[in-house]
């Protein structure tokens, strides 16, 4: 047991060095919107903010017709091929559902293309875990689609 989790945090190390070393040219700042289904249609202003060659923050703020949020997630930006990066990221969310808020730790994993012109396509998942609210949850892992503006 003790060897598997060591061969665990090996293993992620190794990736986030890996990220790390390579250069990457993202954009500055990213503005878009984000669309999921999660209990129904949720919406996200999104803004990304280039920290490093290979990191960036997502700031978003979401709403859909019962709840908003409002998201912090720290990412590694990884290229693939040509114009497509992969990235995963982690960090806080709070979330306020009528009078009621909740704290979430969130995981970010996604593929984003940038076009020649300053549009950033995404899609990506965003597990969360409840931590501090009525009672501690596993929230559903909805698929996200985003459109930016890269400037």
């Amino acid at each position: 047991m003790k060897k598997r989790v060591l061969l665990r945090v090996v293993l992620m190390a190794t990736i986030f060095t890996s990220v790390s070393a390579i250069s990457q040219n993202i954009s500055k700042d990213v503005l878009g919107i984000k669309l999921s289904n999660s209990d129904g249609l949720f919406k996200e202003f999104s803004w990304q903010h280039k920290l490093e060659d290979t990191k960036r923050i997502e700031i978003g703020l979401g709403f859909d017709a019962h709840s908003t949020s409002i998201s912090g997630i720290y990412q590694w930006v990884k290229p693939l091929k040509g114009d497509f990066n992969w990235y995963l990221g982690a960090g806080p969310m709070v979330n306020k559902v009528v009078h009621n808020y909740s704290l979430f730790a969130v995981g970010n994993v996604g593929i984003e293309y940038d076009f020649k012109f300053p549009l950033q396509l995404s899609i990506d998942i965003r597990p969360s875990v409840e931590l501090l609210g009525d009672f501690l949850d596993y929230k559903n892992t909805p698929l996200s689609l985003g459109a930016r503006y890269r400037f």
